[in-house]
């Protein structure tokens, strides 16, 4: 970081005090400073933390010439685009992108140490020059905005709203500041909020004149790059035969050495009904709202195939086979196992939606490493992790009217209480019973895991728009109507009538009452279950014969089939329907016993700031972690930082 300097007019009493002044001999007292450790605060001094570890001031740094990491702006916050390098730019656009696109900004900090005081800034010219950056246009009123208040317009929610309109200016070959900027900057209110356009190692400069005539030049170590080159990845979906996707790369990124990390990793995997492309959007707004709250744990963003049948329609992507997915979610577990084999360090592992499948499976089955685990609207239901969660209620309200007057005895959720070889495991029930360590994160406003009430699956138009999407699929499984959309019936609600039957009338088989049901010896339901039978064959799943798990307790062969892990796999997916309600939505009792860790309803009131009056309606939904300006949920984060330790070396 080098000041440069012209020969000014010796007789000329300003320029003169200027003459040869430099940053390194400390007469000319400037400093452009960013916020290095995302604080909120641009530090003068060093401070010590509560580990007694003492910090280089963001002064210090600036002195040293660290550079400054950060990424451009290439999503489309103001489209709702978050895909980096995707259809939209925000790059593109001479202002703001809204309140969503304030966090692809970063404060700078301009002190001139007062040597403004005596000079007629009407004379004074400071010119902004470097890579391409543009800054924000302040309106008039930016009080609150100041190096002790550096995130001010990320975590203000009338300045955010207000800002998120304005213009911006783009620098590149030099734009020089307005006169009210450079009195701000006299006044010590010098912060100016920038935004990336191109990957550059250039510096940030500004240059300094009076009445016409330069006076010098200072620099600001900078280093710009595409968010994606500032984290991991993993991607899992070769694994399963399936293309597509941000390569895997685990090793140092490009655009963020690990020198500006801890030895701490939080590694995250997204949720069901997410492709490639969303998963791209999904990893990078993770890794940057983490970075606005201070972490400084490596971050590896996970991608998997989790949108198997998607499908475009009705200005969204849909995947109406959920059950494929959760397959694919059990498949994968292991390859997230093999992949973090190689982390050393504290591991922090925090999974979305259905990827708490993946985690969850790879803890259990397939010994993945981790130090903590956080769910996040997990899309599981709470009897996998704590099969006390089952009640009465729940029961009732998660059992098909179909079902209504029969024994549960007979329920193909149940069906695992006939046997003690391989087949007892047929069942959700403490599936994950065995994980510590866990934080929930579940909110109980959630839409899409919403508790079953007994009514059965909302209207057409509210499953459409995601609403109770978990309790309908568990609701519907062997249902002729799951028969229709995804050519394959199993399981679940469904009766087997070709078996059991009183009589064969006009319209076919004549099903057995409740009465003549409960009738049913338990080696006769062994040997054909009351519910509608496990798909014979499936050409994805070789190793996979329906046929050959029923037979008496013991039985050699159906024991083998129900011990393979693809069978449990599949029969958990698509047969075996939950009696409790979803993780997301509700608290388990059993991560707050001994040696475990918390539950946190993410839909009260402390964990956010605000909210965006569009919404309409105040509860914090499925895929609001993301969906949601970082302005109104920064607090959800700090949580997440705060008990991960992810902020600390």
């Amino acid at each position: 970081m080098q000041s440069t300097c012209h020969s000014p007019n010796p007789l000329d009493p300003i320029t003169a005090a200027f003459f040869w002044r430099s940053k390194a001999d400390r007469l000319l007292k400037v400093d452009i400073v960013p916020d290095y450790d995302r604080d909120g605060v641009i530090r003068k001094e060093s401070f010590t933390d509560s580990n007694g570890k003492v910090h280089p001031s963001d002064y210090q740094c600036a002195a040293g010439d660290d550079p400054f990491y950060f990424w451009i702006n290439n999503d489309g916050d103001h489209e709702g685009k978050d895909i980096p390098n995707g259809f939209a730019d925000d790059a593109l656009r001479v202002g703001v992108g809204g309140v969503a696109d304030l966090i692809d900004f970063f404060p700078v900090f301009i002190d001139f140490h007062g040597l403004l005081d005596n000079m007629d800034v009407t004379k004074v010219q400071i010119e902004l020059l470097g890579p391409e950056v543009a800054w924000l246009d302040f309106p008039e009123d930016y009080v609150g905005l100041n190096e002790n208040s550096a995130k001010f317009y990320l975590e203000n929610v009338v300045k955010a709203e207000e800002w998120g309109d304005a213009t911006t200016t783009q620098a590149g070959d030099g734009v020089y500041f307005t006169q009210k900027m450079v009195e701000r900057i006299r006044d010590g209110r010098g912060i100016i909020l920038l935004e990336g356009h191109e990957a550059s190692d250039e510096p940030l400069q500004l240059r300094f004149s009076y009445d016409g005539t330069e006076l010098f030049t200072y620099d600001m170590e900078l280093k710009l790059s595409s968010v994606e080159d500032m984290y991991r990845h993993i991607n899992l979906m070769g694994n399963i035969g399936q293309a597509g996707g941000v390569a895997t790369n685990t090793g140092q990124p490009s655009g963020f050495p690990d020198s500006e990390c801890s030895d701490k990793h939080f590694v995250f995997v997204h949720g069901y009904n997410v492709n490639t492309e969303q998963a791209r959007g999904w990893n990078a707004e993770t890794f940057k709202r983490l970075y606005w709250t201070g972490s400084r744990a490596k971050f590896t963003g996970v991608t998997w195939w989790g949108f198997r049948s998607q499908v475009f329609a009705i200005n969204a992507h849909k995947s109406p086979n959920y059950y494929e997915n959760i397959i694919n979610a059990h498949r994968t577990g292991s390859y997230l196992s093999t992949a973090l084999s190689s982390y050393s360090g504290d591991i922090t592992i925090a999974g979305h939606s259905m990827g708490n499948v993946v985690i969850s499976s790879g803890i259990v089955d397939h010994g993945l490493n981790y130090n903590r685990y956080f769910l996040i609207n997990a899309a599981v239901a709470t009897e996998a992790y704590d099969s006390g969660t089952i009640t009465a209620t729940t029961t009732a309200n998660m059992t098909n009217d179909d079902f209504e007057n029969y024994e549960s005895r007979l329920y193909a959720s149940n069906w695992h209480n006939l046997f003690t070889d391989n087949r007892k495991d047929l069942t959700w029930k403490d599936r994950y019973g065995s994980i510590s360590n866990a934080h929930n994160f579940y909110s109980s406003g959630e839409e899409v895991l919403e508790n079953g009430d007994g009514s059965g699956p909302p209207s057409w138009d509210g499953f459409w728009k995601g609403y109770r999407t978990w309790n309908s699929q568990e609701w519907n499984k062997g249902s002729s109507l799951i028969g229709l959309l995804t050519n394959n019936r199993a399981g679940g609600w469904g009766f087997n009538d070709d078996t059991w039957h009183s009589s064969v009338g006009p319209g076919g088989p004549v099903r057995l009452t409740p009465t003549e049901a409960a009738a049913l010896t338990d080696d006769e339901l062994r040997n054909n279950p009351f519910f509608y039978p496990f798909q014979s064959s499936d050409s994805d799943y070789g190793s996979y014969n329906g046929d050959n798990l029923y037979g008496l307790d013991g039985d050699t062969t159906a024991s083998n089939q129900a011990g393979l892990y693809l069978t449990r796999a599949k029969l958990l997916a698509e047969a075996i329907p939950a009696l409790s309600y979803a993780t997301g939505r509700n608290s388990v009792s059993a991560f707050d016993q001994p040696g475990g860790s918390k539950n946190t309803d993410i839909n009260a009131i402390g964990l956010r700031n605000g909210w965006p009056s569009s919404r309409g309606d105040s509860d914090w939904k499925h895929s609001d972690m993301k969906n949601i300006p970082y302005t109104y949920i920064y607090p959800f984060y700090e949580e997440l930082v705060a008990i991960g330790g992810l902020d600390a070396e």
